[in-house]
């Protein structure tokens, strides 16, 4: 599919109808996967670590090695992955022609160190040589009530509201939204 519109392109993140989680874990009690469980559309994961793939199988949600390798466009992406696998990510989303990322995943320019604002220049020219949408680094990425798109179980989902609300903060941000 071709989105050459902007309005359409945002459409396609704020009100995705696909998501794909990277990199969620165990560890973490896949939190993100628990916490869009309840998306009113299609829901898949991406890991390739075997140790976390049963663990992922057990909460129904196809998994791949690639977000490439899922069969469905992909509007939206939630990327929790360490910083030096995100460029690859990024890039195969790119190559996916994914809506759009929210890359999760902190150590980037806000660490102020030369390798963190490489790294974050690196992910940003990916996107922009690519026209890729990408929020963040080191954020939640995008709360959608009625849609269900949500990062922590405790938001809740259904019948949304006529607010809209936009933070540089993702810890206010989740607040709010509690």
């Amino acid at each position: 599919m071709d989105y050459p519109d902007l309005t359409q392109r945002l459409d396609r993140a704020f009100n995705p109808k696909t998501v794909a989680v990277v990199g969620d874990k165990r560890a973490m009690g896949y939190m993100w996967l628990h916490s869009m469980k309840a998306f009113a559309g299609k829901l898949y994961s991406v890991q390739i670590d075997p140790a976390e793939i049963p663990g992922i199988e057990a909460l129904d949600v196809p998994n791949y090695a690639a977000v490439s390798e899922i069969p469905d466009d992909i509007d939206y992406v939630l990327c929790a992955v360490p910083r030096p696998v995100a460029a690859r990510i990024v890039a195969d989303c790119a190559k996916k022609k994914v809506g759009a990322v929210a890359l999760f995943t902190s150590g980037f320019a806000e660490t102020e160190t030369e390798e963190g604002i490489e790294a974050q220049q690196q992910v940003t020219d990916i996107a922009r040589e690519n026209d890729l949408l990408l929020i963040g680094p080191n954020c939640m990425g995008i709360y959608n009530r009625r849609l269900g798109v949500r990062h922590s179980p405790d938001q809740e989902s259904g019948d949304a509201g006529n607010v809209g609300f936009i933070s540089q903060s993702g810890t206010h941000c989740i607040n709010f939204s509690l």
